[in-house]
């Protein structure tokens, strides 16, 4: 037996390839990923059904691991196997893929891509979509975080500028999307603007203007631009 802090658990799929790129391992590996005790026993799930229906098999047919407020990387699909160990799980997908640097008081170090960035997005409009000028639009989308609440969504229509307070709608839940509108006033003048979205939650967490180039193409959450053109 391990003690809760100390154990970790392997989830491990029935996908299974060679890694292209160095640095890899020789041969085919699992795809497989580990949680913490304490993560899997606070609300991780092993979904079998979907709105009452069974798994298909893009989704993860027999058996996939649901894991709130962590990246999807950590949803395995497929799940065969699980293996409780204590010491530390360092498989390719959890320190060489799949893995970000973080900086602290001594050298970078690689960490596994765990809990979502607090971050709202975008739905409508979409990238490069025509408004109508002078007419009213709704402004709206998604916000999500980890182990807390969204609490605020705000909007700017002036790139960054100025910014505006969103409506958030439905309830407020840990762990869970909330979706937000916010009524645009469009110019009367044609052409083009960069709209932005950015969310803060219940932690003080607020979605950061830039990208930090230690994530790579991970942890994506900074303030993105959509241009819109008005006519």
């Amino acid at each position: 037996m391990c003690a809760i802090r100390s154990c970790e658990l392997i989830l491990e799929g029935a996908d299974e390839g060679e890694i292209k790129e160095p640095p890899r391992p020789q041969g085919k590996i699992h795809y497989s990923r580990s949680l913490p005790l304490a993560k899997a026993g606070d609300d991780v799930l092993l979904a079998f059904q979907m709105n009452g229906e069974e798994l298909t098999i893009e989704h993860g047919f027999p058996l996939r691991a649901i894991v709130p407020g962590w990246y999807g990387m950590a949803a395995v699909k497929w799940l065969t196997r699980i293996v409780a160990r204590t010491e530390p799980y360092h498989g390719y997908y959890q320190t060489i893929d799949y893995a970000y640097w973080e900086r602290g008081s001594s050298a970078p170090t690689l960490l596994p891509i765990t809990e979502m960035r607090v971050k709202a997005q975008i739905a409508r409009p979409e990238f490069a979509e025509a408004v109508r000028a002078s007419q009213p639009y709704r402004v709206h989308g998604a916000a999500w975080t980890t182990e807390a609440e969204i609490t605020r969504v705000e909007i700017s229509t002036d790139g960054g500028t100025a910014w505006n307070e969103a409506r958030l709608l439905g309830d407020s839940l840990r762990n869970a999307w909330r979706f937000w509108e916010y009524q645009w006033a469009v110019p009367s003048t044609p052409g083009k603007v960069i709209l932005m979205a950015r969310a803060t939650d219940s932690e003080g967490r607020t979605q950061p203007p830039e990208h930090h180039d230690d994530r790579g193409s991970y942890l994506i959450h900074h303030w993105l631009p959509i241009e819109v053109l008005i006519q």
